[in-house]
């Protein structure tokens, strides 16, 4: 089924759990085929399931996100079974560019799952805090943290982040505490405000931003 999806053969009209089933068993014999030794194959294998997705322009774009969701899911899955996840979490890092991952955690995890991800992320960020000399910053813009799907989506992604090693600043342009999703924040909410155009000529248009503190 995968590789009909993949090359555009599948014609027929198929559910999500079969999907996810028909997905699952192609993925589980072809792990048992290549009988890989090493996690930086297991992901080098998936990565290249996903890439040949991602570029196929042909399959519709629900069926591509639902399949390539299904496959990190099961990725994920090993590396949660797997006997040495540090490792496996290295050769993620390695295989996917961090945004892109984080962006598939935050869909892939739920639940229990969610939790181990999380605990795992805690265990080595403390790990690094003792050696790291410097923080790598993510700054995320968005109008409002409030009200829509992507700002739900920025609430489920900015706590993998932070959870990665990275430090977070977060601009919008209002600012409302009593309606904004909740995100683990050093010492509350709206630090202040700034004008991203002070002076300029778009100053008019824009105003005054708000600046999230940094998270």
């Amino acid at each position: 089924m995968l590789n009909e999806i993949i090359n555009n053969e599948f014609n027929g009209t198929i559910t999500l759990p079969q999907l996810r089933t028909g997905i699952r068993a192609d993925l589980a014999r072809l792990l048992a085929e290549k009988k890989f030794n090493h996690s930086h194959e297991v992901v080098k294998l998936f990565g290249g399931i996903v890439e040949r997705l991602m570029q196929n322009t042909i399959l519709p774009s629900e069926l591509r996100v639902s399949v390539v969701e299904i496959v990190m899911s099961i990725l994920f899955e090993l590396w949660r079974n797997s006997h040495e996840p540090r490792q496996f979490f290295e050769d993620l890092r390695s295989q996917f560019a961090p945004p892109y991952l984080a962006a598939l955690m935050s869909v892939c995890f739920s639940g229990p799952s969610l939790d181990w991800l999380l605990d795992f992320l805690s265990t080595i960020e403390r790990s690094k805090r003792k050696t790291r000399s410097t923080v790598k910053t993510i700054g995320i813009y968005y109008p409002r943290f409030f009200g829509g799907g992507v700002e739900r989506f920025l609430s489920m992604i900015i706590p993998i982040y932070r959870r990665m090693g990275y430090k977070i600043v977060f601009f919008t342009d209002v600012s409302d505490e009593q309606l904004e999703y909740e995100l683990p924040r050093r010492g509350g909410g709206c630090a202040g405000s700034v004008s991203l155009n002070a002076g300029g000529s778009f100053g008019s248009t824009y105003g005054t931003r708000g600046l999230h503190q940094p998270i």
